[in-house]
């Protein structure tokens, strides 16, 4: 049987005593026999009641029976509450978690994250066994819980989604780049690409929040390179008046701008030298040619000449 404490402190619990030395405990912690749990399933006040006056409690008897119970069922709400964040963590932190998948498949993780609860929330209530109060207390913790964590989710999806564009905006944008490069020499889709690399920075700043400035900084900065990349291009095919249209645009940076002048009098330089080059082997294969005609010419002439032996012999038969 029960016996009565010296005396209740506070608001805690009281301890009770079992003969035999059985100890419930206190506070949060406490715990009561199958019959103290059928009691509390059946609802019946009076019983509480009952078990309030055999305790002895001080005051009202009733309200000291219910605490036990309802303290009882918090600590079991608490012990479920415990599983189910070690389940829902394993869910978001765990081998292949929530908060580890990149890119399109971290658009899942508040999906993953409801089906993970519900899963962890039916497992428990199945495993314990706990009553209505119990399961509305740990009901009530569980959703708040998982409210906490799906702001993260939700978070990280948001940066990952973010990066997921990122990275599609930066391949449209590579993309467009080399396809007006390949048509640096026709201007219409020269320019058709390059609009679409630009709508493509666009997108970039709208995603990652730039200011007007930034994005038409990195605009620029796009068109000049392009611009650039493009009069080299036309200078790799040895096109000076291509590549000063480029220069002449009004569309490059300063650094692009000095560095393609800089590239265009290095190769009208070396392109005169090679004219130049090209004009001697002319002239000298020209020359080479004029001589070898004269020599054709005296020797077509002297063909038909006797030769000295034969000239000798004539003489002679005179």
């Amino acid at each position: 049987m029960l016996r009565i404490p010296e005396k209740n402190i506070g608001l805690g619990m009281p301890e009770y005593h079992q003969q035999g030395g059985f100890t419930p405990g206190t506070g949060l912690s406490a715990r009561a026999d199958d019959g103290f749990v059928r009691i509390a399933a059946s609802g019946d006040e009076e019983k509480w009641h009952a078990i309030g006056q055999f305790a002895g409690a001080a005051g009202d008897t009733a309200r000291g029976g219910l605490d036990v119970y309802t303290d009882f069922q918090r600590t079991k709400a608490q012990e479920a509450l415990t599983l189910f964040q070690d389940r829902i963590h394993e869910a978001l932190y765990g081998e292949d978690g929530i908060m580890s998948r990149k890119g399109e498949a971290a658009l899942e993780g508040e999906r993953q994250l409801g089906i993970a609860a519900q899963a962890a929330r039916d497992d428990i209530l199945q495993q314990m066994k706990m009553d209505a109060m119990a399961q509305s207390y740990f009901g009530q913790a569980a959703e708040k819980y998982v409210f906490q964590e799906l702001a993260g989710v939700q978070q990280y999806a948001a940066s990952e989604f973010r990066n997921y564009q990122n990275e599609i905006f930066q391949a449209r944008l590579e993309q467009a780049k080399r396809n007006s490069l390949a048509n640096w020499n026709n201007p219409e889709a020269f320019q058709e690409h390059l609009m679409t690399a630009g709508i493509a920075v666009r997108d970039q700043g709208r995603i990652n929040a730039w200011s007007a400035e930034t994005t038409r900084a990195k605009a620029n900065e796009l068109v000049s390179g392009v611009y650039l990349s493009a009069g080299q291009a036309a200078l790799e095919h040895d096109d000076i008046i291509g590549a000063q249209q480029f220069l002449n645009s009004g569309l490059m940076q300063k650094a692009d701008t000095t560095m393609l002048k800089n590239q265009i009098k290095t190769k009208r330089k070396a392109l005169a030298a090679k004219a130049e080059q090209d004009r001697k082997k002319a002239a000298e294969a020209a020359q080479k040619a004029a001589v070898s005609s004269t020599m054709t010419a005296v020797l077509t002439g002297v063909k038909d000449f006797p030769s000295l032996a034969e000239q000798q012999e004539a003489a002679l038969a005179m």
